[in-house]
């Protein structure tokens, strides 16, 4: 007959799923300085930063005609190489009890959903608002490849009202989820050096 497992093993079984939860969702912390490349920058320098980024784009396509493809393109690769390095300019720094920076925490916790799960109707709203924005962006460059300038401007405005709309979900996501795992509320805390504490404490 097989032997019952000691009182301790079954408490080591019931908690495993957890800490495996906690590894991973404390990997994705800016505290625990393992990812902190993948966090975009929480301050607002970034929020203006991803704010241009269409505009800018819509100034490349719009000069097609007076440039050629050559120096387009140029363009279009300075732009990219721009967009990809700016979430990185000064990512894991900011002030972290901002509604952008909970925005930018609801991020990560929304795009983890896989292993922690989120609120079914705030996960419907966020995803039908990211369709939305990217629908917007598309037919934004469209209309400025095309020299139509009420549309694009149109469609620019409502691709940002959109982006905004889904930042204030997942801001509210994250405060939410707060609340239910400890975990993603240290990512509130700024890491501090010990050796500043025992220098005050000397």
């Amino acid at each position: 007959m097989p032997k019952s497992l000691p009182p301790n093993a079954k408490s080591h079984f019931r908690r495993a799923p957890q800490r495996a939860e906690r590894r991973f969702v404390g990997h994705l912390s800016p505290g625990m300085g393992k990812d902190t490349a993948r966090l975009r920058s929480t301050s607002w320098w970034s929020l203006g930063l991803r704010a241009i980024t269409l505009p800018l784009l819509q100034l490349a396509l719009w000069q097609k005609h007076q440039f050629d493809w050559p120096h387009t393109l140029a363009a279009l690769i300075v732009l990219i190489a721009w967009t990809l390095a700016s979430t990185r300019i000064a990512a894991g720094t900011g002030p972290k009890q901002t509604w952008y920076a909970h925005a930018i925490f609801g991020e990560r916790v929304w795009l983890n959903q896989r292993l922690v799960p989120v609120p079914q109707r705030q996960n419907l709203q966020a995803l039908a608002l990211q369709i939305a924005s990217f629908l917007c962006f598309a037919a934004a460059c469209f209309f400025a490849y095309a020299h139509m300038l009420l549309p694009a401007m149109a469609a620019t405005l409502i691709c940002h009202a959109s982006k905004a709309a889904q930042l204030n979900i997942l801001a509210q996501l994250y405060i939410g989820m707060t609340k239910k795992n400890p975990v993603y509320r240290t990512w509130l805390r700024t890491p501090q050096n010990d050796n500043s504490k025992r220098a005050k404490s000397s």
